[in-house]
């Protein structure tokens, strides 16, 4: 390993995991336990849990789970070499690495990084010299400044870049590796260039838009392990972030945030090409607590608002939506109307409810009694998708006014679907969420586990050496954690030697209560269990025999 196994014991030693939780998570902390929101699925009710004795995480609703190094890992997206020089600069400690080859394997993400950067800088250079380029912006009323507030550039293509980039000293290997080539050129030609940056500021990958005809209209860069993934990025987070605005203004396109910050919304941000995301969803919940929708007034764009009203409708965001009028797009509305229309749309922004219920009126005609009846049953269901009983009744008494129907017929029919909803919503979470524990596994093999962990002399007690060490797992993960606890020092070591789901299910075991009070008596008995099991599946009745030597 490049980085020596001592400093990498201090730095998780040294690293708090509620300290470091609180930088994401809004934490409650009571005795030695600490709790919040889940930051790795969307959840109203607090299931996030922190042991702060075990330095040890679990979240009951989506089975997440581990120490300070896959929390890292999994919420900021990075390997491990990266994640341990990521603690290491929290606490102000320099990295120090060996001397061996595995050295440029932990320094091949910044290696990355820097050619994104530096290709960054290149494309920018270009739209500089590009009277192409300029006339698009022109086109598009793109001021110069703007241009350079978000590195905008330009892609010529052929081996431009790959030229480029090789006089500064990166590898062809380093340019495919950072998704900048397509069959030996460059990936991105004839394209105005929108560099896709991160909240810490780092170029992670690029966006190119063709400026005349043909297709595909725009083209992504592809996912970069550790680097770049479009479930996480958010085209101009690095900018919003600083908004002094009390709210996130989600668009659909590039052009659509660039047209925003250039009018005075320096709070615009949109997704990568692709439906919002749980990922998306709570790095927005770090900036902001009241959402903007603002989707293209067509079609897709309606849909697309009920795609994301849906998956926020469990989040901790206050939720509202932009209707454009008079305008297919944010950047159409401007250009035609300027910056004070969009400020009055701004203004007028619908909860996602109001919004929904707007969506039905103008689909059905309620003067005509089956379109009235359709209307209502969809109401019915939208409602019953609303958690509050406040504004559940509201909007109940809102749609019963405009099609003039009894308020308690239409509550009634609201509660009844709402009882169906819940539980599919219910079955709808249990798939989606990871299935470390719908995965069938032997409660006494966990349980073997869960003693051992918490009782650890047990592992070398010459009573039940022969027999742990002679244990077949039937599950490979229980099986990996079992080995994990005879070679850790302490549990914090199992983080450097686990994988996440290994260690989620780790933590998932040990968060199950037991009576350690008669930890050798457990112990014998999950063996015996055990033993019995495998007798009676194989038919092998000197197992049994075999037990008589822990019988009282």
């Amino acid at each position: 390993m490049a980085i020596p196994r001592e400093f990498i014991d201090d730095v998780i030693a040294r690293s708090d995991l509620a300290e470091v939780a609180a930088t994401y998570v809004s934490l409650k902390t009571r005795g030695n336990e600490a709790t919040g929101l889940c930051p790795f699925h969307s959840e109203r009710s607090p299931s996030f849990h922190i042991s702060t004795d075990k330095q040890l995480y679990h979240c009951f609703g989506c089975g997440e789970g581990g120490g300070v190094v896959q929390f890292i890992q999994k919420i900021e997206n990075l390997g491990f070499v990266d994640t341990i020089e990521y603690l290491a600069k929290r606490l102000g400690l320099a990295v120090p690495y060996g001397d061996d080859e595995d050295r440029e394997a932990g320094l091949h993400r910044k290696r990355i990084l820097a050619l994104l950067k530096d290709a960054a800088r290149f494309y920018h250079s270009e739209l500089k010299l590009s009277e192409t380029g300029k006339s698009y912006l022109a086109k598009r009323r793109i001021e110069w400044s703007t241009a350079v507030r978000f590195g905008l550039g330009f892609a010529e293509g052929g081996f431009r870049l790959r030229d480029a980039m090789r006089g500064l000293g990166y590898s062809e290997a380093e340019l495919d590796a950072g998704g900048l080539r397509t069959n030996g050129r460059d990936k991105f030609f004839s394209r105005l260039i929108f560099p896709v940056i991160d909240r810490k500021g780092d170029v992670i990958g690029f966006g190119g838009r063709i400026m005349g005809d043909g297709q595909p209209k725009y083209l992504n860069s592809p996912e970069i392990p550790n680097i770049y993934s479009k479930r996480r990025a958010l085209y101009g987070i690095n900018l919003a972030k600083n908004t002094k605005r009390q709210n996130l203004i989600l668009c659909e396109g590039n052009i659509d945030v660039i047209t925003l910050h250039q009018a005075g919304f320096d709070n615009a941000i949109a997704s990568m090409g692709t439906a919002l995301t749980s990922e998306q969803c709570y790095l927005l919940s770090q900036y902001t607590k009241e959402l903007v929708i603002c989707y293209d007034n067509d079609e897709a764009g309606k849909k697309a608002t009920g795609r994301a009203l849906d998956l926020l409708r469990n989040s901790a965001l206050s939720v509202r939506v932009v209707t454009l009028e008079g305008a297919k797009d944010v950047d159409e509305l401007i250009s035609n109307n300027g910056a004070r229309a969009f400020e009055r749309l701004l203004e007028k922004r619908s909860g996602g409810t109001e919004f929904r219920l707007e969506q039905l009126r103008g689909k059905y005609d309620i003067t005509q009694n089956e379109q009235k009846l359709s209307f209502v049953k969809d109401a019915v269901q939208l409602l019953a998708s609303v958690p509050g009983n406040v504004e559940r009744e509201i909007y109940a008494a809102s749609a019963a006014e405009y099609c003039g129907i009894a308020l308690d017929g239409l509550l009634g029919d609201i509660a009844k679907a709402r009882k169906t909803f819940a539980r599919t919503e219910k079955r709808k979470t249990e798939q989606e969420l990871p299935v470390y524990s719908n995965r069938a596994y032997s409660p006494s093999e966990a349980g073997i586990i869960r003693i051992c962990s918490q009782s650890p002399e047990l592992l070398n007690n010459s009573e039940f050496s022969a027999e742990l060490s002679a244990l077949e797992f039937s599950d490979d993960r229980l099986r990996r954690i079992f080995e994990a606890l005879r070679e850790a020092s302490d549990t914090r070591a199992l983080q450097t030697i686990l994988d996440g789901e290994a260690m989620s299910l780790y933590c998932e075991i040990i968060s199950k209560p037991e009576n350690l009070s008669a930890s050798r008596e457990l112990l014998r008995d999950y063996l015996k269990t055990l033993q019995l099991d495998k007798a009676g599946k194989s038919g092998d009745f000197s197992a049994i025999m075999a037990m008589r030597k822990f019988d009282d």
